[in-house]
């Protein structure tokens, strides 16, 4: 080593502990500023945001609001009907007809809310009150509760019913009562089920109302009729050797009002002729919300989720009309928009929401709703749409007769069902499943349905994917779902249960 190198060594020591001192501060600073934490670092950038949101909570669907905007005259209707229970009488049972997004579950929420509130509160006056316990039951027939079977061990899971059930409670003069049913129902007959539940009512001179939103979804027909002219007749059952004094004290043992939520018109028509003439109704219909009823629920939840003077009042009008025109006045996918666009303005640092966060919001939502929506459908509901979409999308039917070329026809599209079924190693339903599946598609606005017209010989059903979405796009989202290792393994998980 010569004597320059040895004088430059001795120059750069002091420099090269300089920069590791500096490194070691950098990564010391580094790490005081984030322990690691990942919640407590998301904690800290959001907190870095312009603060928009008062609430966020009360922006979500899931939040039943105290007004409900365009659903006012709804609630008040349903409250009317089923206020008979106060006085001793079942009520009516209800059929509430609108398409997703009308705001029926939001009603039904709110009357059972302030049904439940007004007898806390009155009922310990001098009048029927007292002599009547009236239990509301809201149940998502999506949500474990597809079978007449699981429905009823819903009920009967109910907190309220297990605690008269029990024996305790239900008679403050009688602690020595039998029980009627355990914490185990699992395994137990239909039957037994039944028994069960018509036990437990008279025991507690209980008035059930039992929401089955979305029932729909209870898949056989067969299930729909019983659970309908079982829990109906049960009725008669309970109080057919009641005194006919309408002053008699005991007048009452207990019964059952159902309140159905459909998006399918001609749901009762599909009931056995025996179960529809056993059920007392009212029909209520919930038509798409206008524009001017999307503005007013933003107005309300503006007010509610956002600081003052944060949202402009061309988000709430730009965020309304959208939502009308594309999503046909789907309130859920407001409120998701708007929440949204919330967000994005947060995280800009800017202090209102414009249309301009509202327009940026849309790309968000659309993204999003194909995803989701495919999410909710059964194993053979994906199977067909993934068919009719691949058939559409590759051109696979060659025609003569004068139809878009964007759909296919029913005989089609149940051949493109059958092969893809083969594909996935799964047996093909019959062509009367298929045509429900059809139609539940339609109900979902997944898939359009229109009867031919002429140049086709003979009748038949033309097939093309729903105005949302194109069919390359639904192939694409059911491929990456469907064929997912994962997915295949939870609904088989699913269908054992089941």
């Amino acid at each position: 080593m010569t004597i320059i190198h040895l004088i430059l060594l001795i120059l750069l020591i002091p420099l090269k502990m300089e920069m590791t001192e500096e490194k070691e501060t950098a990564e010391t600073a580094e790490t005081k500023k984030s322990d690691g934490n990942l919640f407590k670092d998301i904690f800290n950038i959001c907190n870095s945001y312009t603060k928009i949101f008062k609430d966020k909570r009360k922006i979500s669907p899931e939040y039943i609001p105290l007004k409900l905007p365009g659903r006012e005259k709804d609630c008040t209707k349903m409250a009317s009907v089923l206020s008979d229970a106060f006085s001793g009488c079942m009520p009516m049972n209800i059929f509430i007809y609108g398409m997703p997004g009308t705001g029926k579950t939001s009603v039904i929420k709110r009357v059972f809310d302030e049904m439940e509130k007004f007898q806390k509160k009155n009922g310990h006056n001098e009048n029927k009150l007292n002599k009547v316990k009236i239990i509301t039951k809201y149940i998502n027939c999506r949500e474990k509760a597809t079978t007449e079977y699981q429905v009823l061990l819903r009920i009967l899971e109910d907190e309220r019913l297990k605690e008269i059930a029990s024996g305790r409670g239900s008679n403050p003069d009688n602690n020595n009562e039998d029980k009627i049913y355990g914490y185990k129902l699992d395994g137990l007959a239909v039957e037994k089920l039944y028994e069960f539940l018509e036990k437990v009512l008279k025991r507690g001179k209980i008035a059930l109302l039992v929401s089955l939103d979305e029932v729909d979804a209870i898949r056989k027909n067969f299930d729909k009729d019983n659970l309908f002219y079982n829990l109906v007749r049960m009725n008669s059952s309970l109080n057919d050797n009641l005194s006919d004094n309408p002053e008699e004290s005991d007048n009452f043992n207990g019964g059952i009002a159902i309140i159905s939520t459909t998006n399918d018109m001609k749901f009762k028509e599909k009931l056995d002729p025996r179960t529809r003439s056993s059920l007392s109704k009212k029909d209520i219909f919930f038509e798409r919300y206008e524009a001017s009823q999307l503005e007013k629920i933003l107005e309300e939840r503006k007010n509610l989720a956002f600081y003052d003077g944060t949202v402009e009042k061309s988000a709430i009008n730009y965020a309304a009309g959208y939502v009308r025109k594309t999503y046909d006045g789907d309130v859920r996918y407001a409120l998701n928009l708007f929440q949204i666009a919330g967000e994005i303005t947060e995280k800009e640092g800017k202090s209102k929401v414009t249309h301009e966060e509202v327009r940026k919001g849309c790309d968000v939502v659309n993204v999003d709703t194909l995803n989701e929506g495919i999410k909710r459908l059964y194993k053979h509901l994906i199977i067909v749409l993934y068919a009719v979409a691949d058939a559409i999308f590759k051109k696979r039917y060659k025609r003569l007769i004068d139809i878009h070329s964007d759909a296919i026809l029913s005989g089609e599209a149940y051949e493109a069902y059958e092969e893809k079924c083969k594909e996935l190693g799964e047996k093909a339903k019959t062509m009367r499943w298929f045509r429900e599946y059809l139609n539940d598609l339609q109900k979902g606005e997944f898939l359009a349905l229109s009867e031919s017209g002429k140049g086709v010989r003979g009748n038949t059903t033309i097939i093309s994917v729903g105005k949302y979405y194109t069919p390359k796009e639904v192939v694409e989202r059911v491929e990456k779902l469907l064929l997912n290792e994962e997915v295949q393994k939870e609904e088989k998980q699913k269908e054992g249960t089941e």
